[in-house]
């Protein structure tokens, strides 16, 4: 959730491997004022994959690919 010292907003891209397109998105507003951007992939293999506590952790998830990003999370 939004950090209470920074007031940042959490954004949480992502995409199936988190290889390409999520971390592009989150080094494009990674240093953007008040945003904090982290990514993560669906697939298990993924560098870091997508867990409940990332998605719990953000204000947004951006999907940045057709994961079934809501059908991850039964």
């Amino acid at each position: 959730m939004s950090d209470e010292r920074t007031n940042n907003l959490t954004v949480l891209f992502v995409c199936t491997a988190n290889k390409l397109r999520s971390p592009t998105a989150e080094d494009v507003f990674k240093d953007y004022p008040g945003i904090e951007a982290m990514s993560a992939g669906t697939d298990a293999s993924a560098p870091r994959p997508l867990t409940h506590q990332l998605a719990a952790n953000a204000d947004w998830i951006v999907e940045v690919a057709k994961t079934n990003v809501p059908h991850f999370f039964p």
